[in-house]
């Protein structure tokens, strides 16, 4: 295969560099452009197979170069590069042929997999893998809890879901699920849009949601589209689903069911065509029991639920993962990929990753700008890592500071267990040191059966 080319096109100097070095590290023939003229006078004399093009250049609007190169009849991939965070955007690239819209800083990882996807370019190094799916469960799922995700996962990609509720605590890597299910699956051709619920403050949760028409309150100079209107028959993400406020929560729950919505100050009953994907770290059962979160709107959202285990419960791609971020980081930062020691790696292991994939991911990035020599030692490790000792799994239960209703811990772990067992009352009853008699008697007190 001929090695296939890419421009990129950005006028922020550090950011066009950095991606130039982790593209040519991949085996790709790239070029750049600092304007959009540039960028033009190039596609023009010798079309690239990708095209990545940031969509606030000085000299020209990103969209119009994009639709003037589709007129042209230019028929390369097009990525969108942006820091504006402007979903509307984001539908306007995606209706005139680009292939993804990449929100700055963007993970390096995703970047590769999308060109990889689109120009069909393979590094003569890496695995042979087309699949943004099968290349995240052979790199980072050797452990049989993550390859149960994954046998779930590939019985939804060519599946027209309408909900999917992920479960997994902070940093287990939620978004990048969602993104596999949106890559792999039967809408990977529409958009994908995403919210963190947790950042919004509570008044704009509506706006954010269903968008809005001019003048429907102080600010609103024009009418804007919301997630679920950008994402027009694509995939929303909703993020930290539970910190949603009650009133939303009935208004999302009326749109789940209806499949409907109405724009704020606005009379028009409009369509919602998308897939919804929600990410929690809570246990909304628990908040609803503690009527935190509607019951209905729980089911609504459970219809396929999927946990994501925590990193302490993977221990087997703790080392895979490490090595899959130290490779990364070694083509960001032109520097060769560091090796990781016996005696590191047991420190690795030992350590429980209360951060869990997030905290391992920092850990390896600040160790490929700060090791010097070509191996990871002990003494290289932050201290929570090189002094961490084995943990025993009792050890992993901490006493929250304001306490805990036991009741709750209880109710809590024998859901858990019953999930970890795709509901077999035998095996979650093994799983908790109960008789399976045992275990129906709490099933029963919890209302579970």
């Amino acid at each position: 295969m001929s090695q296939r080319r890419v421009l990129i096109c950005d006028d922020d100097d550090r950011l066009r560099r950095s991606v130039v070095r982790l593209l040519r590290s991949d085996g790709l023939h790239v070029e750049e452009a600092a304007s959009g003229r540039d960028a033009l006078d190039r596609v023009r004399l010798e079309p690239p197979d990708a095209l990545l093009l940031d969509l606030g250049l000085p000299d020209e609007d990103g969209l119009r170069i994009l639709r003037t190169l589709r007129r042209e009849g230019y028929e390369g991939a097009v990525l969108i590069l942006t820091g504006q965070g402007d979903v509307s955007s984001a539908v306007k690239a995606t209706r005139l042929g680009a292939s993804e819209f990449l929100m700055k800083p963007f993970e390096p990882k995703r970047l590769l997999e999308s060109l990889r996807r689109e120009t069909g370019h393979r590094n003569p190094g890496a695995p042979e893998s087309h699949s943004a799916l099968r290349t995240y469960a052979e790199l980072q799922a050797a452990s049989p809890a993550m390859h149960h995700v994954f046998d779930q996962l590939s019985r939804l990609r060519e599946l027209d879901f309408s909900t999917v509720l992920l479960h997994g605590e902070s940093g287990t890597g939620k978004e990048l699920v969602a993104r596999a299910l949106h890559h792999e699956g039967c809408r990977r051709a529409r958009p994908f849009v995403e919210v963190d619920c947790s950042t919004i403050p509570d008044a704009l949760f509506e706006s954010t949601l269903f968008g809005h028409e001019r003048g429907a309150f102080t600010g609103a100079n024009q009418r804007q589209l919301g997630l679920f209107g950008s994402a027009e028959d694509g995939i929303v993400f909703l993020d930290e689903v539970g910190e949603l406020p009650e009133g939303v929560q009935s208004k999302l729950l009326r749109a789940l069911e209806s499949r409907t919505f109405r724009r704020v100050g606005g009379t028009e009953t409009l369509p919602l065509r998308a897939s919804v994907v929600a990410a929690t770290h809570r246990d909304l059962r628990l908040e609803v029991e503690k009527g935190r979160f509607r019951q209905d709107l729980y089911y609504r959202l459970a219809v396929i639920p999927l946990s994501i285990p925590p990193l302490r419960e993977r221990k087997e791609d703790i080392l895979a993962l490490a090595r899959v971020f130290l490779a990364s980081f070694a083509g960001q930062f032109e520097r060769p990929v560091l090796t990781i020691s016996a005696p590191a790696a047991k420190h690795l292991l030992d350590y429980c990753w209360p951060g869990n994939v997030r905290e391992l991911k920092n850990t390896m990035e600040r160790l490929s700008v700060f090791v010097d020599g070509e191996q990871i030692l002990p003494e290289h490790l932050p201290p929570a890592v090189r002094y961490a000792s084995p943990p025993d799994d009792l050890d992993r239960f901490v006493l929250p500071e304001g306490g805990v209703r036991l009741e709750d811990v209880e109710a809590h772990l024998v859901r858990q267990a019953m999930d970890r067992c795709g509901g077999n009352q035998s095996a979650a009853a093994k799983l908790l040191g109960l008789s399976r008699y045992q275990l129906r008697h709490r099933l029963k007190k919890l209302g579970l059966l």
